[in-house]
């Protein structure tokens, strides 16, 4: 788990750094990608991948939109760096290795679940994007106020 948490961290704040964020968010970013993970672990032992992946994005946005109100930069900084953790590389490496081994229903069942993982991180990041439009339009109805 320890191992896990540290990797997490590394990759987030690592993609943190590709994308040229200011070093000064390395730890969010690294910790928003920690969250995810942790939320999709937690529940990928009741659910599967794709609800699982649904719900680690819905928190990964709130925890985005916190970031991202805490430093005054994007959301989508703290999204596009938490959610590799999640992302579903592993199903799609045993879709393509079941391929090659011709072992054709095994090769369409994880193929599936990656399409279905991959929309629901489509899903996550529209809620995203709603949550900050929402956000945006009451703080600006409260200063009207």
């Amino acid at each position: 788990m320890l191992t896990q948490i540290i990797f997490s961290f590394l990759v987030s704040g690592s993609t943190s750094i590709l994308n040229n964020v200011q070093k000064k968010y390395f730890v969010l970013c690294g910790i928003s990608g920690v969250i995810a993970a942790l939320a999709y672990n937690y529940f990928i032992a009741h659910n599967n991948a794709a609800i699982s992946s649904l719900i680690s994005c819905v928190i990964l946005s709130i925890c985005s939109q916190f970031f991202a109100q805490m430093t005054k930069i994007p959301s989508m900084v703290f999204t596009i760096s938490g959610i590799m953790p999640i992302v579903p590389g592993s199903l799609l490496f045993k879709a393509f290795n079941s391929l090659a081994e011709n072992n054709y229903n095994q090769a369409i069942n994880f193929g599936t679940q990656a399409i279905l993982v991959g929309f629901s991180i489509a899903i996550g990041f529209l809620i995203n994007e709603v949550l900050s439009s929402v956000l945006l339009n009451l703080k600006n109805a409260v200063k009207k106020i």
